[in-house]
This record gives C-alpha cells, sequence and structure tokens, in this order.
C-alpha cells in the first residue's frame, strides 16, 4: 500500500549522559517529515498511542502490502557469516519491516525536518550522517532466537536497542541505548551498559537477559560521598567523590564503597564482543 505519512516522533528522555570522544547528543527539533511511499508499521510488539505516533494515511495506490515484500528488496542480508549476522526463516519477518523502515528514514533523514515528540523507537536516535546505523541478528543469549540489534557508530558501534521474537512478534529488551548511554555486548552472554549525567555520575553495569527483559548482575558507579564515605548528593555535604558497588542497581543509596582499583578490576573483567553491524544506508 502506498502511503503518504505524516511522522511525529520524540527522542527519549535522557537522564544518562556519557561522555564519549568525538560523541555528540542530538539538538531537539520541532518540524513535521513527510515522507513518501513508506511501508511501515507500529513497533512490533507495543503498543501504539496518540502520544507515540501518529499516521496520515493520504493515499491508496498500490494493492501492494509490507508482508509481500521479499528479503533481498528489504535489503537483509540473509547469509551466514562467522558473526551469524544472517536471520533464519523463523524471524526474518518480524525484523524485516523495522529495517525497511530505518532505511527509508535515513533516506529521507533532515536535521530541520524532524520532531521528536513522538519518536520510533527503534529508530536511530542520533544524526545518521554522523553516526550510521546498522544492524546485527545474532542469538545473543543462548535460547536459539535470533535477536535483532540495532547500532549506530560512534568510534565503535554502540547498541541502541535490541528486539527478540515472542509468537512471531518482535519485543524489545532495549529501546533507550544513545551515544551518551550506551549498551555493547560482553562474552558469556553478558550487556554493559555505560552512562553518566556529569562529571560526578559515571556507571558501568552489566545485564543477562532473562525472559526478555535486562536483569543486573553487579554495577559500579561514582557518586558524591561525604567525609565519612557515605553516598551525599553535590549540594550536601559532598566532600569528594568515590566508587560505590550494587548488586540492585545503579545509584542503589545501600551500595557498598569501593576503590576505583576495585571498579577497574570488575569492569576490566568484561570482554567486548565485536559486532561487524551491517550498514543501513
Amino acid at each position: 500500500m502506498g502511503l503518504k505519512l505524516k511522522i511525529r516522533s520524540s527522542l527519549w528522555g535522557a537522564s544518562a549522559v556519557l561522555l564519549l570522544s568525538g560523541c555528540t547528543s542530538m539538538t531537539k527539533k520541532t518540524e513535521d517529515i513527510d515522507l513518501i511511499g513508506w511501508e511501515t508499521a507500529p513497533p512490533p510488539g507495543s503498543e501504539t498511542t496518540s502520544s507515540q505516533k501518529h499516521y496520515e494515511e493520504v493515499d491508496n495506490s498500490s494493492s501492494e502490502s509490507t508482508e509481500e515484500m521479499e528479503t533481498a528488496e528489504l535489503g537483509i542480508e540473509t547469509t551466514s557469516t562467522t558473526e551469524s549476522t544472517h536471520a533464519d526463516a523463523s524471524n526474518v519477518s518480524a525484523y524485516e519491516t523495522m529495517i525497511h523502515n530505518i532505511r527509508l528514514y535515513v533516506q529521507n533523514w533532515s536535521p530541520d525536518a524532524i520532531d521528536y515528540d513522538h519518536y520510533e523507537y527503534y529508530f536511530p536516535p542520533e544524526n545518521v550522517t554522523m553516526y550510521p546505523p546498522g544492524y546485527v541478528i545474532k542469538d545473543i543469549d543462548g535460547d536459539g532466537i535470533e535477536e535483532l540489534i540495532l547500532t549506530i557508530t560512534c568510534d565503535e558501534p554502540i547498541i541502541y536497542a535490541i528486539y527478540t521474537t515472542v509468537s512471531g512478534e518482535a519485543i524489545p529488551i532495549i529501546q533507550q541505548g544513545f551515544v551518551r548511554n550506551a549498551y555493547a555486548l560482553c562474552e558469556d552472554e553478558m550487556i554493559e551498559n555505560i552512562g553518566s549525567s556529569g562529571a560526578a555520575y559515571t556507571s558501568y553495569s552489566y545485564y543477562k537477559i532473562v525472559d526478555h527483559k535486562l536483569v543486573l548482575v553487579e554495577s559500579v558507579f561514582t557518586n558524591p560521598m561525604d567525609s565519612e564515605g557515605h553516598m551525599a548528593s553535590e549540594n550536601a555535604g559532598a566532600t569528594s567523590i568515590g566508587w560505590f558497588y550494587s548488586t540492585s542497581e545503579p545509584y542503589d543509596q545501600e551500595a557498598k564503597m569501593i576503590t576505583e582499583s576495585e571498579a577497574d578490576e570488575i569492569t576490566g573483567s568484561y570482554k567486548k564482543v565485536e559486532l561487524n553491524p551491517i550498514l543501513i544506508e
């Protein structure tokens, strides 16, 4: 079905700010973008409400549907490689529309023609000319189901979203990664998240995927502390910045104080997995 769509979307609220070399966040814009000929659908596995997306059908000039598109036409690479970036028959249909829509989004992208009030969660969260998006289809949690890993590139690939499939539908595991809230795949089926909301707040958190959700294994983070080594706010008795450890959640007020060398030992024990994403262009 040929559609003219008016898409209004929103960049996710970001409390975390990761200071990565050469990486900057996108400035908010407030205009509409009209994309002609998009074959698109709401994010699989998530509810679509008026606060998430506005679709405006203008033309109905073609009988071709998204489901009828060939994998090759959508540009999805299905050849098996050592990185297992191929998609098998069980989940390619759940991911192909998302990849197709991202490709069209990239081809029509303009920094002056995007409104982030209703952002499509699986779209790239940054300037696509500066941070090219890509994807990998790979089983990362050992359950035999290949996940769709969506990336942007800033010095190295950064994961901004991960989807799995349940009963043929794409279900989000991660949706809110971006340049300053970076996810990465580590060995032993671990997911790393690095974030910061300023010079005093930096976190390194490590997760397992359990029942399609991230479950924290451990986190080390910096936080202002008082003279007795307790966590404090910057404006209430803080005398220095210390390192803390938690298996509950980042910035847990009951976190244990550790040394910087202990924090380095923990973060150094996780080895990142090279993704080699296929660019979406």
